[in-house]
This record gives C-alpha cells, structure tokens and sequence, in this order.
C-alpha cells in the first residue's frame, strides 16, 4: 500500500514550481521596478500549489513523465494568480495570504516613493495592479510556450487552445458574470452554477486536461479525468464559500464575510434563503452588506445559517461532488500518481483553508 503524505508532495511540487519561477526571464525587462516586483509577487507568495501538482500528477496517472508537465503547470499557477490580482481590485480586498493586496501594495508604493494623496494613491495602485495581471497573462502564455520543447506541435496546440478557452474566455466570463451578481445582488442558482463551472472549475480543468494530454491520454481517459476535474472544482467552490463565512483569517487568507459585505450572492445564501424563516430571513437581511464583519457580526451569521439548514445542505452537496470526484478517478490508471491524486482531493474536500 502507498503512503502519501500530501504536504510533502506538495511542497515538493512548490519547490519545482518556484524555482522556475524564479528562474524565468520573461520578468527582465519590465518597466519600472515597482510594476515588475507587482508581477513576480502573488506566485511567489506562496499558496497550496494545488493546481500545478494536478497537471503532474494526472500527466504521470496517464503514463507520462510528470515533469514534462512542469511548464503547464507553472503557467496555470501564473494565469491563477493574475486572475486574483485583478479579483482583488474588482472586490476591493487588501489582504491576500496574509499581506496587503497587489493594489494595496503599489498605493503604498505611491504615497511613499512618489508623495502621491490617498486619492491618487489608491488610484495608482489600482492602475497598477491593472497592468501587472495584464502582464502576468501573457507571462503565463509565454512559459506554456516552453512545453514545445517538450511535446508535439498538436500536443502544444491542443493545451494552447484549451487555455484559451477555459482559462481565459471560461473564468473570465464566469468571473464577469460574478461581479454582475454582486451588482445586482442577487443571482439565480442557475447563475450560480455557470460562475462555479467557469470561474472556479475551468481552470482546474485546464490543469488536468493539459497533464493529461501531455502525459499520452486518450479520448476516454481524458473525459474521465475531465469529469474529474469538473467535479472537484464545484466541491472546491463550494467549500471556498463554507470557508468565507466559517473559515478563519489566518488560515484562508482573506477577509471572513467579504462576499456578505460586497452583496455577492452565493450558493450558501441561496440555499438559507429558500428555507429561511420569517424571522430568519429578517436577521439576514439585518447581516447583509455591513461595512465591516467583527467576531459578533461573523457569529450571528454562521449561527442563522445553520439554523436554517442551508449549511448542511452546502455540506451534503460537496460530499455528493467529492463521491463524483472519486468515481472518476477510480475509472484512471491505478499508479502512485493516481493515489496522490486521490489524496490531495481528500484534503481539498475536508480543507479549513
């Protein structure tokens, strides 16, 4: 029997995923310093890694070398972290894993290199920002490049066109469609669930899909590992919703309540407010869109949504996603990958960041 310890593997894959980052030259040349610092930054601040160690692991379960994945995987751990550059200005977050935002960063950049006002800070960190996840867009194009070296030039434009069309039109529409809702605040659980499949699922799929071709699939491998993929990422949304109420600051890393205090809907409350009372319904109006969520605000929250049973409900359906996540991959080769593969979606089901 394998024994997998996952935080090893984990790091292991980090230690291959930030030496590469470190190494590579596409950063050079930008312009000014501050704007090139900003681009390095979210990879590099760490993070679970999870992504990448899914695009080796399913290129090894597929019988390839993991490490002729190491490109790809670098690349959607580039492309994931843009996206939270840009996430963090669009919801007004200044916190990510623990330290001030990209934007909340280069304002400070403003006000103390510059002598810029809070006006014109703020908003220099937010231009910014702005072009440093442009920038990190087509870094992440330029190191999946490097996986030619390595593949066919049909392997190549299979996980190029995929990235283009799950990475950038699937998250991007299903993040736009997120910030409607928040507009709007209010979104219909089929709303819902095209912002789960797109902005959440799609670029774990793009991981999977791209491990999985560049480790030799074929067509009826690759669909299980993509049913896979789709069924892990509405677990890992969901739990990612659990966590922004349930979770704590200093193991998720971003503000508890800020989806309550932007008026972004979630499956969470969608589900209280099918089954709320009267009475409930009123207390979580009287919690909905607060300026700031303290330690009694959280716990009266938390409180009305396991009254209403809308947090159970929320439970059962990521244990209902997780058993489709390992039916899936029962269905793959049976290796030691695999068995990391099962492992790390355990600990992603039962997660507390």
């Amino acid at each position: 029997m394998i024994v997998i310890n996952i935080k090893e593997e984990l790091q292991s894959v980090a230690v291959k995923i930030e030496e590469l980052l470190r190494q590579d030259t596409f950063v050079a040349e930008i312009k000014p310093d501050f704007l090139r610092d900003a681009v390095c930054d979210y990879p590099l601040r760490g993070g679970k890694r999870v992504r990448p160690a899914l695009a080796l692991w399913t290129c090894g379960c597929a019988g390839g070398n993991p490490d002729d994945a190491l490109y790809a995987a670098c690349a959607v751990e580039i492309w994931h972290n843009w996206t939270l550059v840009h996430d963090d200005i669009i919801d007004g977050d200044d916190i990510r894993r623990n330290k001030p935002s990209a934007h909340a960063s280069l304002a400070a950049v403003g006000r103390e290199r510059y002598g810029l006002n809070e006006v014109e800070a703020q908003r220099f960190g937010r231009d910014f920002a702005i072009l440093a996840g442009d920038l990190a867009q087509s870094r992440a194009f330029a190191m999946l490049r490097r996986t030619r070296e390595l593949v066919s030039a049909e392997v190549m434009e299979k996980i190029s066109g995929k990235l283009l069309a799950a990475g950038a039109v699937g998250v991007i529409s299903g993040e736009a469609l997120d910030v409607l809702a928040g507009y709007r605040h209010a979104a219909s659980d089929e709303e819902l669930e095209y912002i789960i499949g797109r902005k959440t699922s799609d670029l774990i799929e793009f991981a999977i899909y791209a491990g999985a071709v560049i480790g030799g699939a074929g067509e009826e491998l690759i669909s299980d590992f993509e049913i896979f993929a789709q069924k892990l990422g509405e677990a890992f949304q969901l739990r990612d919703d659990v966590l922004g109420v349930y979770g704590e600051l200093e193991t998720f890393g971003k503000p508890i309540g800020s989806d309550w205090r932007e008026g972004k809907p979630t499956v969470l409350r969608n589900e209280a407010l099918k089954r709320a009372t009267a009475a409930q319904k009123a207390e979580m109006d009287s919690l909905w869109r607060l300026p700031e969520y303290d330690s009694e605000a959280i716990a009266r929250l938390r409180t009305v949504l396991k009254d209403t049973g809308a947090k159970a409900a929320v439970d059962a359906r990521i244990a209902a996603a997780g058993n489709e996540t390992f039916k899936a991959l029962e269905r793959c080769p049976d290796n030691e990958n695999r068995e990391k593969l099962m492992v790390l979606s355990a600990s992603l089901l039962d997660r507390e960041i």
